[in-house]
């Protein structure tokens, strides 16, 4: 298993999102090696009672979206919260990402302050992900606390080993 995102363990606070807006990312991240995504976590809580929440990646040159998670309810106890993978989705050392983080209800994720704006569209919840995606840069400068967890692919350089065969003599 590999990992990349952003999950330093040192946060700046909460940033509220909301229902009917898709946010994702300051910054674009890249898996070290092609893989197989498991899953991604955010760290987070919701704002009152219980909400469900969905995460996806889009690819960074193009907003194309790449894939996303299965649905999960979270409450209000502030946590890792991790979503399986829908389907299987591919990631690629040669690109990058942009997770994108959809809600609905208000929403606290942990971050950490960055030089870059975190993104936004208004989307309605639980609809089919927008392809290509439009961003609008937000007002906030927050990094969310989101991560995504996959299996890298068999080095292409491996090569099985030889195993003597138990063949009968005759």
């Amino acid at each position: 298993m590999a990992e990349f995102g952003n999950h330093s363990g040192s946060w700046d606070g909460f940033a509220n999102r909301v229902t009917g807006v898709l946010y994702g990312t300051c910054i674009a991240y890249s898996p070290a090696s092609d893989g197989v995504l498991n899953s991604i976590s955010v760290h987070s809580k919701a704002g009152s009672g219980t909400i469900n929440i969905r995460l996806a990646l889009y690819d960074a040159s193009d907003g194309t979206f790449v894939g996303a998670t299965v649905e999960q309810n979270i409450d209000t106890t502030v946590a890792w919260h991790t979503l399986n993978a829908d389907g299987t989705i591919n990631v690629y050392a040669a690109k990058s990402y942009i997770f994108a983080i959809e809600q609905s209800g208000n929403h606290y994720i942990d971050y950490n302050a960055h030089a870059n704006h975190d993104k936004y569209k208004f989307e309605t919840y639980g609809g089919t992900w927008p392809s290509p995606v439009t961003w609008t840069d937000n007002t906030s400068y927050a990094n969310a606390a989101i991560y995504a967890d996959y299996t890298p692919a068999a080095s292409a350089s491996a090569t099985p080993s030889a195993s003597p065969s138990a063949t009968p003599s005759a």
